[in-house]
């Protein structure tokens, strides 16, 4: 319990740091939000899953370069105070993927490639997490009503990408204070990058990262709809 609520502090203290950050760059707040599970507050740390698709493109002085199409799972708990955590990547067939370059990789599809540094459109890229577990917090911003806008704030951890055609483009991108869109549906909570997102450094430029098509849906483990509320907001 105390490793635990020490990890909570150190999370708050972050995310402290970055509502600041982001409140002087775009004069908005938030306040912390919480999960529910069947409509009851989470209390302990629970088991979830996360499935969708995510296009990652790499851009360049602004300019759109290389992009790759990637499906996959992601494991990992939501908890109190809006507290969740990505512990672990899978591929659709449910297989481990990797961290760091090392193990299996995620098999991604090439939809963008400007000069070639993925080859051909069509071609296969690899994907591997890192800096895994990723720790994130769910937030309300403004305005601070029960139908407000959620986001979902990755406070550490990247992935890595190699394209295996052209000029074999190999790009780590770090997550560190990007966010994703969180709204409720009849299936769970749905999550989407868009084009409020943040962007994220590369060893290339920055990457951009947008959900392909529907948003990736979270659901529990242990039965009970996923869904994101205010806490103590009216």
């Amino acid at each position: 319990m105390r490793k635990y609520q020490a990890l909570l502090l150190a999370l708050l203290a972050v995310f402290a740091v970055a509502a600041v950050t982001a409140g002087a760059a775009s004069a908005e707040t938030t306040l912390l939000a919480e999960w529910l599970i069947a409509g009851a507050q989470v209390l302990t740390l629970t088991s979830i899953e996360t499935t969708g698709e995510l296009l990652l493109t790499t851009k360049v002085l602004g300019i759109a370069g290389a992009a790759i199409l990637c499906s996959g799972i992601f494991d990992g708990t939501v908890g109190p105070n809006g507290e969740d955590e990505v512990t672990e990547l899978l591929n659709l067939s449910h297989e481990l993927i990797g961290s760091e370059l090392v193990g299996l990789s995620l098999k991604c599809t090439v939809q963008a490639s400007t000069v070639k540094e993925c080859g051909e459109v069509g071609a296969e890229a690899e994907l591997w997490t890192d800096e895994l577990p990723w720790h994130t917090l769910l937030v309300l911003k403004e305005p601070f009503t029960s139908t407000g806008t959620f986001l979902d704030w990755f406070l550490n951890g990247g992935y890595h990408v190699l394209c295996l055609a052209g000029k074999k483009l190999e790009n780590l991108c770090s997550k560190t204070l990007s966010s994703a869109l969180v709204t409720n549906s009849a299936e769970g909570a749905l999550g989407e990058f868009n084009s409020e997102s943040e962007l994220v450094k590369c060893t290339t430029g920055e990457g951009e990262q947008s959900n392909a098509g529907a948003p990736s849906l979270t659901t529990s483990l242990t039965g009970g709809l996923v869904s994101a509320s205010s806490e103590g907001v009216g």
